[in-house]
């Protein structure tokens, strides 16, 4: 097998996978630039599309195209522009993808993982078993999504032996929770439920909501929300959609329905959205007492799912346990970077697939994962979510070991010493109600001596009191010429041009449609340090997310 290592984390509106080389570094296969591959099989002329080709032809023929196949997985047979398909062939056809994709980049077919929810039964995993087998992997491992994401965390900050922990992953199609403890070799899953019928989709449903109070029961969006008009109606959902995320973001956003742009502001979406999401949160307690346990016996919760990044997920949350929740960036890829970590090339097991899959009366009991396997140790995963060769003379993420203690040594330094950051410090932590704005605000320092930009995110999210630490492995930046829309970049590495620092990043492309390579350009020569000082500064949403000198 040549060590390589592959784990697909299949979801309900895209799917995720993440490829480990031999020597343990890790990265997700990108497909039209995009680490997120959407789940849509379109049918056309006989063969299956997927991914962007049938988010296309979704365009023309709506009704050849299944969008969320993982929700049909209990169907048996999907009819798709007048022939029908097995449910397996749905989802083969978007294994086969990220097979040949994993094949072009390794040279070979590497060893599978695969994962599921925890409170799916047999009969649900040997669906899934059986498509996985007709995309050409007769050997699979298969991991519970919470086990996955709960290695992914640990791996960025240990969890002790004995510890509980809640996995709340709001994904496009349903909402999971999950209470683990850890053991000597990895977690046992001691609580479980689920929402079928809540998710980010429903969410976009909101959206639609909103507009459509604003626009009124006119007859002409009457006829457009019962699909009249095909292609309107995709788009208005793809608005939708983008609105939503944008509203993660910032205070309010556009969407063009009708001829006309109308605005939808956080405000009105999250009290519109309240309702959906206190089910989830009402979820979350009655699986931790499931458990036997109480909000005090849980030491983290951690957000998962693309739809987790709604800032009033946290926010419930942390009111409704006391917990500020932990989330990333790109909560999207946590399941599939923590199932490759805790597989090796060694390990394969298949669930046999029921003869006739059947839905589940009820979950059966989840499986116990499998211990991980010796492999090498994996890089950091906050390092490996988006990866490419730096440019010559630059340094990369992978030398800035030294510059984390450096920072611990100068940041409580400045912290004391110098009175504008000791302020903007405290009042961010004290005052500001960081469970709003999941990525939050960021601390940046500067080590002339190492040539490296270390920035750090205060963490966990929720109350500023309780963000008492900070996460050393975020290492993000804010655009400062788009202080509106707030664009995160994932910066790959640093370097100074002509008395300039500059940073080389992944920056989301336009529309949503995967991430490009940019060079960022910040500050000009009377901020950089002189003398061998290092400087820090505070990046702020409320000064519009721009670097500022103290």
């Amino acid at each position: 097998m040549g060590g390589f290592r592959l784990s697909v984390d299949y979801g309900t509106s895209h799917t995720v996978a993440v490829l480990a080389e031999p020597g343990g570094r890790t990265r997700p296969l990108l497909f039209d630039g995009s680490p997120l591959l959407p789940s849509t099989v379109a049918a056309h002329d006989g063969h299956l599309l997927t991914g962007a080709e049938a988010l296309r032809a979704a365009r023309t023929t709506p009704a050849a195209t299944e969008p969320n196949p993982k929700r049909r997985i209990t169907d048996g047979d999907v009819l798709l522009g007048g022939r029908s398909y097995p449910v397996t062939a749905l989802i083969a056809a978007t294994f086969r993808t990220v097979s040949d994709e994993a094949r072009r980049v390794a040279g070979h077919r590497p060893a599978l993982t695969v994962t599921h929810p925890a409170g799916w039964g047999a009969s649900r995993r040997g669906v899934l078993a059986a498509a996985v087998a007709s995309a050409g992997y007769d050997t699979a491992a298969y991991v519970p999504e919470p086990v996955a994401a709960a290695r992914f965390f640990t791996a960025r900050s240990g969890v002790p032996v004995g510890a509980h922990l809640v996995v709340y992953d709001l994904g496009a199609g349903t909402c999971d929770v999950a209470v683990l403890r850890r053991t000597g070799d990895g977690f046992d899953v001691v609580g479980v439920g689920g929402l079928d019928d809540v998710g980010g989709l429903d969410l976009d449903a909101v959206v639609v909501d909103v507009l459509g109070r604003a626009v009124g029961a006119t007859g002409e969006w009457r006829r457009l929300l019962a699909g009249d008009r095909p292609r309107d109606r995709h788009a208005l959902w793809q608005e939708a959609r983008e609105a939503k995320e944008a509203l993660s973001r910032r205070a309010s956003a556009l969407v063009h329905v009708l001829g006309r742009d109308l605005p939808v502001s956080r405000e009105d979406f999250e009290a519109a959205s309240r309702p959906v999401l206190d089910r989830t949160v009402a979820l979350t307690g009655q699986v931790i007492a499931s458990a036997g346990l109480t909000n005090t016996d849980v030491s983290a919760v951690y957000l998962v799912g693309g739809a987790s990044r709604v800032p009033l997920v946290a926010t419930l949350l942390h009111r409704a346990t006391g917990i500020a929740p932990t989330v990333l960036d790109q909560p999207e890829l946590v399941v599939a970077e923590g199932a490759v970590l805790g597989t090796g090339p060694a390990r394969a097991e298949t669930p046999p697939p029921d003869e006739n899959p059947t839905p589940d009366p009820r979950p059966a009991p989840p499986p116990k994962p499998p211990a991980p396997a010796p492999a090498p140790a994996p890089a950091p995963p906050a390092a490996s979510l988006f990866d490419f060769t730096p440019p010559p003379g630059l340094v990369a993420r992978s030398q800035l070991g030294a510059g984390v203690a450096v920072v611990l040594f100068l940041l409580p330094i400045a912290i004391t010493l110098i009175p504008g950051l000791r302020t903007a410090v405290m009042n961010d932590l004290l005052r500001t109600e960081l469970g709003l704005d999941p990525p939050g605000d960021v601390i940046a320092v500067f080590s002339p001596w190492l040539l490296c930009l270390l920035v750090q995110q205060l963490t966990p999210n929720g109350s500023g009191k309780s963000r008492v630490r900070v996460d050393d492995e975020s290492i993000t930046v804010v655009r400062g010429d788009k202080p509106e829309k707030y664009l995160w970049e994932h910066v790959n590495s640093f370097g100074t041009e002509k008395d300039r620092l500059v940073l080389h990043a992944l920056s989301p492309a336009p529309g949503g449609s995967g991430f490009v390579p940019k060079k960022l350009v910040l500050g000009d020569p009377a901020w950089l340090p002189s003398g061998g000082r290092g400087f820090a500064a505070v990046v702020e949403r409320r000064s519009g997310g721009r670097f500022r000198p103290l």
